[in-house]
C-alpha cells in the first residue's frame, strides 16, 4: 500500500522546492548491485566444448563402457564393471602430468580423423589383467614397475580389443578407425600436442574381480573438431534409435561363439542314509533311478538342453546327442 503524506509533510517539500533545497534526483543506486555480473574467463583453458557436446560425449563413453564390461568379462572370465567416472576439458599438460610413471599408456592413430589420442590404464588394474591372462587370480602388485616384453605383448592385444569396442561406440558418429599405434610407459615420451593445447579427458572406473583401476582417455580438440557438429543429443538419439544393425549382431554372435559353458550329463539320482555313507566300501553298488534304455539329460549351464545316450568313442566314455528339449519342456536342475 503507498504511503499517504500528512499536510505538515505536503507543506515542507512545497517550502523544499520553492527554496530550490529539493533534491529531484531520486535514491541513489546501490553500489554492490550497480556492479556488472562478470564472468571470469581463463584464456590459457578456453572452454572449446560446449555443454550439449560434453553430455553427447558422455552417452557416447558410457555406452563404450557397456562394451568394454561384456569384453573384458569374457576375455578374463571374471566379473568386469566400467563405468564413466568424468568427462571434464583440461589442457594436455595437466593430462600428462596425471599419468603415472611407469605407466600403460597406448598411442592411437585414426583413419577417419587426423592427430592422435592417448589411452592409459593405471597399473592399479592393468597387473592385475596380466595376472588374469597368465592364470593367475588377478591380485595387485604391491611394487609399480615397468613391463616386460611379454607383458607387453599381452597389452598390445588388450589395447587392439579396447579399439574395437571404441570404433563401435563412435560408429553412430563417424567411422573413427582407431588403431594402436604404439605402447608407451614413460609419460613424457607421449608427446601428441602441444602443452597449453585443450583436450576432453573421459575418466572410467574399471573393476577386474576385487581389484579397481582407472582407464583414461585424452581427445584433443584438434582431433575431434572436425565431428563436433555431430556431437548433438539429437543426432545421437536418432542414430541410437535404429536399432542393432546386422554387423553389430555378427560380432555380438562371434563373442557368442568363443563364450565357454559347462556341459554335464547326469546318469541318475538316488538317496542314502548318512549311516548308508559311512558303511560303502570297495565293491559296493550305488543303485539309481535311471534305467538303461531311458535317455539321459545332458546340462547346459543349469538347464537341461539335450538328451542323449551313453556309449564309447574309442577308449573314451562318450554320449550320443537324440534329441532337443523344446523351450516348454525346458527346466531347471534342483
Amino acid at each position: 500500500m503507498a504511503e499517504v503524506l500528512t499536510q505538515d509533510e505536503i507543506d515542507a517539500l512545497l517550502a523544499q522546492l520553492e527554496g530550490g533545497t529539493l533534491d529531484l534526483s531520486g535514491p541513489k543506486p546501490d553500489k554492490d548491485k550497480a556492479k556488472p555480473q562478470v564472468r571470469i574467463y581463463d584464456f590459457r583453458r578456453p572452454d572449446k566444448f560446449s555443454r550439449n557436446q560434453m553430455r553427447t560425449l558422455q552417452m557416447l563413453y558410457d555406452h563404450f563402457a557397456r562394451l568394454v564390461t561384456s569384453g573384458l568379462s569374457a576375455r578374463f572370465r571374471t566379473p568386469v564393471k566400467v563405468t564413466t567416472a568424468s568427462v571434464d576439458q583440461i589442457t594436455y599438460e595437466e593430462f600428462s602430468g596425471s599419468l603415472p610413471n611407469p605407466g600403460v599408456i597406448g598411442v592411437i592413430a585414426f583413419s577417419g580423423l587426423e592427430g592422435n589420442a592417448v589411452l592409459s590404464i593405471s597399473p592399479d588394474i592393468a597387473f592385475p589383467m596380466l595376472d588374469r591372462v597368465f592364470g593367475g587370480p588377478g591380485t595387485s602388485f604391491e611394487s609399480k614397475r615397468a613391463l616386460t616384453e611379454i607383458e607387453q605383448t599381452v597389452v598390445t592385444s588388450i589395447f587392439r580389443d579396447l579399439m574395437g569396442y571404441l570404433n563401435e561406440a563412435w560408429k553412430s558418429i563417424v567411422e573413427l578407425g582407431a588403431t594402436l599405434e604404439s605402447v608407451q610407459t614413460n609419460p613424457m615420451f607421449v608427446q601428441i600436442v602441444a602443452p597449453n593445447e585443450m583436450t576432453v579427458v573421459i575418466s572410467l572406473d574399471i573393476r577386474v574381480g576385487d581389484q579397481l583401476g582407472t582407464l583414461s582417455l585424452c581427445l584433443p580438440y584438434l582431433v575431434v573438431e572436425p565431428v563436433l557438429p555431430k556431437l548433438t543429443s539429437k543426432q545421437w538419439f536418432a542414430k541410437m534409435a535404429r536399432g542393432v544393425g546386422p554387423d553389430a549382431r555378427r560380432r555380438l554372435e562371434q563373442k557368442l561363439g568363443t563364450a565357454r559353458v559347462v556341459l554335464r550329463v547326469e546318469l541318475g539320482k538316488t538317496e542314502i542314509t548318512v549311516g548308508e555313507l559311512l558303511e560303502l566300501t570297495v565293491g559296493d553298488v550305488i543303485e539309481l533311478d535311471q534305467r538303461v534304455y531311458e535317455d539321459l539329460q545332458v546340462y547346459v549351464g543349469q538347464r537341461v538342453k539335450f538328451e542323449g545316450r551313453p556309449g564309447r568313442v574309442g577308449p573314451r566314455l562318450a554320449l550320443e546327442i537324440s534329441g532337443l528339449v523344446e523351450e516348454g519342456e525346458d527346466h531347471t536342475s534342483e
